[in-house]
Formats: structure tokens, C-alpha cells, sequence
């Protein structure tokens, strides 16, 4: 959890991305940017990416990390908790893209990934 300062700064930023959570003036020229580099053909709507965050959470993201961590006797609800510890915003934004650059780099490097390629092209968006 860290210390003091590094705890309070995790509530900053877990309360930073729950106020800009959706917020289409900052989600917008990101996908813009994405979609000028050719990762997206076009940008996609609000509802595409509601559902599509929700069908990634259910359909790939959590059930490939618990196959993972069973897989490495490793229990995947505590695996959680110390996420959520570590970095409480980068769980509400499953496609990243009301993540700041060090919350999404910081999941880069403590994730496990069958591939990286999503996240570091999303860090190509700023």
C-alpha cells in the first residue's frame, strides 16, 4: 500500500478517474489519436465501449487471469485485493482509456498478459 503520502495519492487517483470516468471531451481526442495511427478504423460509440468493457471483463479478462492464477496456485480473489491495493483506479476502467499514462503502465508491468499489444497501443493515445 505504501506509505502515507503514496496512500493518499492512490485516493486522488482513484478519485480523479471515478470524476472524469465517461468523460467524452477526454475520451474522444484519445480515440481520434488512435484511430490517425490506424490501431481503430473508427472510433467507436459510447455504447460500443460500455459494452464492449463489459463483454471484455466477462468474456476474456477474468476468466483468463483466473485460469491464470489457479494455473500458478495462485488465489486470484487475493491476486485482486492486492490490485486493488496497489492501484484502486486501474480496476474501474477496464479499456483504459479514462487511465492516466503511469496507471496504465503500471498495469502493463504487473500484469500477466497472453498479449500486450491493446495496452501499449492505448498508451500511444496521449
Amino acid at each position: 500500500m505504501g506509505s502515507r503520502p503514496t496512500r493518499r495519492q492512490k485516493i486522488r487517483d482513484l478519485a480523479a478517474a471515478l470524476r472524469t470516468y465517461g468523460d467524452e471531451d477526454r475520451v474522444q481526442p484519445r480515440l481520434q489519436r488512435l484511430k490517425e495511427l490506424g490501431w481503430i478504423d473508427e472510433v467507436p460509440t459510447r455504447i460500443q465501449r460500455i459494452v464492449g468493457a463489459l463483454d471484455m471483463t466477462r468474456f476474456w479478462i477474468a476468466p483468463c487471469a483466473a485460469d491464470y492464477y489457479r494455473s500458478k496456485g495462485i488465489n486470484f480473489y487475493f491476486h485482486t485485493l492486492l490490485r486493488v491495493l496497489e492501484d484502486p483506479a486501474s480496476l474501474i476502467d477496464p479499456l483504459g482509456l479514462n487511465s492516466s499514462r503511469d496507471t496504465i503502465i503500471g498495469h502493463v508491468l504487473q500484469v500477466v498478459h497472453a498479449n500486450p499489444d491493446y495496452d501499449l497501443q492505448l498508451l500511444e493515445s496521449f
